[in-house]
């Protein structure tokens, strides 16, 4: 176990894992796939309750655009990553930190704003 421990945590190879790394690696990976399948075939969806389903997926016609987004966890782990590898090596965390700056503002765009609108939109209805 010990040879395993140091083998991860080493700054002496030529690709640094980490323990960030040892949760990020398969994790990611499974994202990954589940937002490929997703994006491919995801069945529409009645959203507005209205009988008008709505699709979201390149088999219903939906345009590649769409799925343009970047997933805010892959950028989450690998600052998390980033900062452990900036630890081992004894320096400032600068890269860690110039990555917190797109997960800052992807949270605010995508989760905080459209909490706000729902919240917003259902007292008024």
């Amino acid at each position: 176990m010990g040879r395993f421990c140091n083998w991860i945590t080493s700054t002496k190879t030529r690709l640094y894992i980490g323990w960030f790394g040892v949760l990020m690696i398969p994790t990611l990976l499974t994202a990954t796939y589940v937002f490929i399948i997703t994006f491919i075939a995801t069945p529409p969806v009645d959203i507005d309750g209205i009988r008008e389903p709505v699709s979201r997926s390149l088999l219903y016609g939906n345009n590649i655009i769409s799925g343009a987004i970047i997933p805010t966890s892959a950028i989450a782990c690998y600052m998390g990553r980033e900062w452990e590898f900036s630890f081992r090596l004894g320096i400032l965390p600068w890269i860690a930190f110039t990555y917190s700056t797109p997960v800052a503002i992807a949270t605010a765009v995508f989760l905080i704003y459209p909490i706000g609108q729902g919240i917003k939109n259902d007292t008024l209805d």
